[in-house]
């Protein structure tokens, strides 16, 4: 079954500094987790953000 991620960039396109290290530490633990998650992060004041699904075996 292939597991879905959820990565929370913002509007830019730049992933924040500690998005990144969130990120990074979801792919490296995807195996253990369950068939869909979502990487919850808080943004700065006024910072939109929009979420990039894409699959484990294809993540960035």
């Amino acid at each position: 079954m292939l597991k879905r991620m959820f990565f929370v960039y913002p509007r830019n396109g730049a992933m924040a500094p500690g998005l990144q290290a969130a990120a990074k530490e979801q792919r490296h633990k995807a195996h253990r987790l369950p068939d869909s998650f979502v990487v919850m992060a808080n943004l700065p004041a006024g910072e939109t953000a929009c979420c990039n699904i894409s699959s484990a075996g294809r993540a960035a």
